[in-house]
């Protein structure tokens, strides 16, 4: 069977059930992911998500890994957070998690971290799927379906930790929680169990791998209509939404139509460490523009600029000794969270800061709705690094420039990103300016900028 180029990403192993991922696939992984880390012996975890191929995605890889000598425990349903915390806190040698994270249900993959839950991707991922292209592996398909798995159960171990770190003062909020029909409503249905917060509501809560109420990405139109209209019907404070693997998070407010803007939340978290330790570091990134590093100068925090991508996040928390970051992507990083990214602990800290600082919230919003920013936008160019030298004449000239993860030009009313895609003819897009008036503007004289190169 042939294994495919295009399944290995940037960050992890991805593509369509059964087309480009399949059986063969995780045996292939399971077999020969052991030699290649040059591990002997190794303890190794193995979960996997909600999703109808990932069990039997599961099975085959468990049975390449045990075949390569590994020792594998299978911690079942997780979600990816949890799934780097159990490979952190018992300190496995290597965990693969099965998901395709919020990709559509047809979609699946592998997530492979190394000893303390740092990932292995980019070139170190590359050049595994060049040794995996290039072998000729035999799959035992009968073997892998007569293999019994025992599966161990971390959930309560993990619910403990989740318990550990929750604000008082909760139990009268009352919060509509959307799993996304994934692992997420699993763990916190039992910390709301444990705890007693019947004011907690559940919806989307059943792990559904076809994912009946709507789909693992809550930026999608249905999944966020449905979401809001839970949240109203409830009258709720507020509602959190994680997609299918709760690496991601985002929050609906009471009466407003949008998410809060992920540059808002992490700037309420942030407030809340800085105000433990201040003049911490909070990690942020390029995309974000000026307004967010300013408000976070203005708390005594130290704002500090790190690459887009979760493996430059998790090495930033390590590496820069700061206790929190986070992307506008709706990842959320912690120091004490094993330095990873966590949608449900981000939620524990979200409504830590909404018992303390709710009257806050809506000023925040104001404060940050002063600057209006552009979403992400995405511009098919062939030649990146001359579209982007194009731009940087036309609006770097007496403004501040910097290559840091692209190019980021900032003026007085107006900042500008411009970073290239590693794997696609690609250039994304993000503008902040003083009106909206002037956002458009920036925005159609790049596009001209960009047309012309």
């Amino acid at each position: 069977m042939e294994i495919k180029n295009d399944i290995f990403r940037q960050y992890d192993m991805r593509g369509v059930y059964p087309e480009g991922i399949n059986e063969y696939v995780a045996y292939a992984v399971g077999i020969s992911i052991i030699s290649h880390l040059r591990l002997k012996k190794p303890k190794v975890l193995v979960t996997y998500d909600a999703r109808k191929s990932s069990r039997p995605l599961m099975r085959a890889l468990v049975y390449g890994l045990t075949e390569a000598g590994a020792n594998v425990v299978c911690g079942g349903l997780s979600t990816t957070p949890m799934h780097m915390f159990l490979v952190a806190k018992y300190k496995y040698d290597l965990g693969i998690m099965v998901t395709a994270s919020h990709n559509p249900a047809q979609f699946n993959g592998f997530k492979i971290n190394v000893k303390g839950a740092r990932p292995f991707y980019g070139e170190k991922l590359q050049a595994f799927g060049e040794v995996l292209m290039k072998k000729n592996i035999e799959y035992p398909a009968e073997a892998v379906q007569a293999l019994q798995i025992q599966e161990k159960s971390y959930l309560s171990a993990y619910v403990d930790f989740i318990i550990k770190h929750l604000p008082r003062g909760i139990s009268k909020k009352k919060v509509v929680i959307d799993p996304s029909h994934g692992v997420a409503g699993m763990v916190l249905k039992e910390v709301a169990k444990r705890k007693r917060l019947t004011n907690w509501i559940f919806v989307a809560d059943t792990i559904d791998g076809d994912f009946s109420v709507h789909g693992p990405n809550p930026l999608m139109s249905d999944a966020f209509s449905k979401f809001r209209a839970a949240v109203r019907k409830y009258k709720a404070d507020f509602g959190v939404i994680f997609d299918v693997d709760a690496d991601r998070v985002f929050f609906l407010l009471s009466g407003y139509k949008e998410y809060v803007p992920s540059s808002v939340a992490g700037f309420l978290m942030a407030r809340t460490y800085v105000k433990q330790i201040p003049h911490s570091k909070i990690l942020y990134e390029v995309r974000a523009g000026t307004l967010l590093r300013d408000e976070l100068l203005n708390i005594d925090a130290r704002p500090t600029l790190v690459h887009v991508g979760h493996p430059y996040f998790k090495d930033g928390i390590r590496n820069e000794k700061a206790p929190f970051g986070f992307e506008l992507s709706g990842h959320y990083y912690f120091k004490e969270f094993f330095s990873v990214d966590s949608g449900i602990f981000a939620f524990t800290k979200f409504l830590g800061a909404f018992v303390k600082e709710k009257h806050e919230f809506k000023k925040e919003l104001l404060v940050f709705a002063k600057k209006p920013h552009s979403p992400e936008i995405n511009y098919v160019v062939k030649d990146k690094e001359a579209a982007m030298k194009q731009v940087e004449a036309v609006f770097g000239v007496g403004n501040k420039v910097s290559h840091f993860d692209g190019l980021s030009i900032e003026a007085k009313d107006f900042y500008i990103n411009i970073r290239p895609s590693g794997t696609e003819d690609l250039i994304r897009l993000n503008v902040e300016a003083k009106n909206k008036h002037m956002l458009r503007s920036i925005i159609k004289q790049i596009e001209k900028v960009i047309s012309g190169s």
